[in-house]
């Protein structure tokens, strides 16, 4: 017990140290979030912000995080896979 503690600590701090990026409208945001899904930065191109269509930028927004998120949860499937998937 005290072993699988010990691995899913070292887990988070991992994690929680790696920074991912997600994208969307060919660049024109970009979010950044660390392992544990907390968004770091924000960036959207001016190009992007349209007063005429605020709901596509909240697409847009919409769209990197969940491809920065995406990238986590494929980050720690991949940490599970190397631990023999016995946390998770």
């Amino acid at each position: 017990m005290q072993r699988a503690q010990a691995l899913q600590q070292r887990l988070d701090g991992e994690m929680n140290d790696l920074l991912f990026e997600g994208v969307a409208g060919g660049s024109t945001v970009h979010i950044v979030m660390n392992g544990k899904k907390y968004v770091d930065s924000v960036t959207i191109d001016p190009q992007a912000v349209d007063p005429e269509d605020i709901v596509l930028l909240q697409d847009l927004i919409a769209r990197a995080f969940n491809n920065a998120s995406k990238k986590v949860d494929d980050k720690l499937a991949e940490h599970a896979d190397r631990l023999g998937g016995r946390f998770f």
